[in-house]
């Protein structure tokens, strides 16, 4: 997407209209992209080294899924025998078929790249389990159980409304509808000041170049985008303008959500911010509300990176540097006598082992789906994480053992942080 904006990227960043015209098991579609990815070559493990997934005659992938099983248990703080195994190995081998091939009747099915294939295909068990056990959750519900339920209980992909069935969600994943949908239509509507965010490490991957390890925090903003929102209502009046204050709470949670992902993670020096709900998100408000929205939102990311900066981290962000919504960012910034905030590039080529290693990536997700959403058939910010990364397999080994236990259990606190928020 070379002279594109960040927010060209951003604009579909959770429901983006499902192409037929584009590929759905190659990366070169992406305008950024640099070329067809190149297949891995192979690892020289030793023999003792168990590869996390095997090849069949078809060339198809199958998990080992003991280890992974193992890695869940141990995030969710439960005992290996409270998960079904044969549930987890079943739902695993229906959301393996969904997420390599197709399902008949189902709006995005066969969406997994070659680049996730790829990885998949390199990756030891050691590796996939340290990649499970790595996942932070921050905000949400005040109690944790209800947290990872949230986290778990997903759509393997929500884009532009289309969900899967709730039979093939079901043997998927163990749930037949998002925890989202189902709690906004049972319990009512979600508070602004109640949005999770959820931290990984995963292998992000950019054409020819090998694999290299990131760490991502996925935000999600209120999606505004249609009056169907089950949020709508707590952000829209009934003459359809902003309610300003609720919104700003919503913006200023998530700014809070990235100081203390940046404070957990001290070795990381920069953080990379991502446009999270400043363009797609905003589709179904009148263009002068958008306008409102956006005000709101650069207020809020000019206050976070002044906070991220006495903190001792460099902010930049994701996408052009020519983005508008940026360059409205930065004359807050200027307005307070503050430096610009830099430009970091679009993903996934802008992630290098160096910016790996010490960077905080933004990602804007949503709350109804896996990470990464649609990945291949997901021209968004998270599709291009889901397609160029291992966060939509890892989120989906998690949602599929959380979702088999026999009986739930407390999960650790170490690994779900209570809410916070800036300002």
């Amino acid at each position: 997407m070379h002279g594109a904006n960040l927010i060209e990227q951003n604009k579909n960043h959770r429901r983006v209209k499902s192409d037929p015209g584009i590929p759905s098991r190659r990366d070169d579609e992406a305008p950024h992209a640099t070329g067809l990815p190149a297949r891995v070559k192979k690892s020289r493990h030793s023999a003792t080294t168990e590869m996390a997934c095997v090849r069949d005659e078809s060339n198809h992938l199958h998990l080992n899924a003991g280890s992974a099983l193992r890695a869940v248990a141990r995030l969710l703080g439960a005992d290996v025998q409270e998960i079904d195994a044969e549930a987890f190995k079943a739902r695993l081998k229906t959301y393996l078929a969904e997420f390599q091939h197709a399902a008949e009747g189902d709006a995005c099915h066969g969406y997994a790249s070659d680049t996730q294939r790829e990885l998949l295909a390199c990756i030891s068990s050691e590796q996939l389990a340290r990649l499970i056990e790595s996942v932070e959750l921050y905000g949400g519900a005040k109690d944790e159980p209800t947290r990872w339920q949230a986290f778990c209980e997903r759509y393997l992909f929500d884009v532009n409304g289309a969900v899967p069935s709730g039979d093939l969600n079901d043997r998927s994943l163990g749930c037949s509808k998002s925890h989202f949908r189902r709690q906004a239509a049972k319990l009512g509507l979600l508070q602004p000041a109640d949005r999770p965010a959820w931290c990984m490490a995963t292998l992000v991957k950019n054409g020819r170049m090998p694999p290299v390890k990131a760490t991502v925090l996925t935000v999600a903003a209120p999606a505004l985008d249609n009056t169907r929102q089950p949020e709508w209502s707590v952000y829209v009046d009934m003459f359809g303008k902003l309610k300003q204050r609720p919104y700003a709470v919503a913006m200023k949670t998530i700014a809070g959500q990235f100081m203390q992902c940046a404070d957990r993670h001290p070795s990381l020096s920069h953080v990379a911010l991502c446009a999270a709900g400043m363009d797609a998100f905003l589709g179904g408000l009148a263009p002068a509300q958008q306008a409102v929205a956006r005000k709101v939102g650069a207020v809020v990311y000019a206050e976070l990176i002044v906070s991220l900066r006495v903190a001792g981290k460099t902010p930049q962000f994701l996408g052009g540097k020519n983005d508008a919504f940026w360059k409205e960012v930065n004359a807050k910034l200027q307005a307070l006598e503050e430096p610009p905030v830099g430009c970091l590039g679009l993903v996934p080529r802008c992630i290098t082992a160096k910016v790996a290693a010490r960077t905080l990536i933004g990602n804007a997700g949503d709350l109804s789906s896996l990470t990464g959403n649609g990945c291949a058939r997901d021209r968004s910010l998270d599709g291009f994480f889901g397609r160029s990364s291992l966060m939509h397999f890892v989120h989906g080994l998690v949602s599929i053992g959380g979702n088999s236990r026999a009986q739930r259990a407390k999960p650790r606190k170490r690994w779900s942080l209570p809410l916070f928020t800036s300002g």
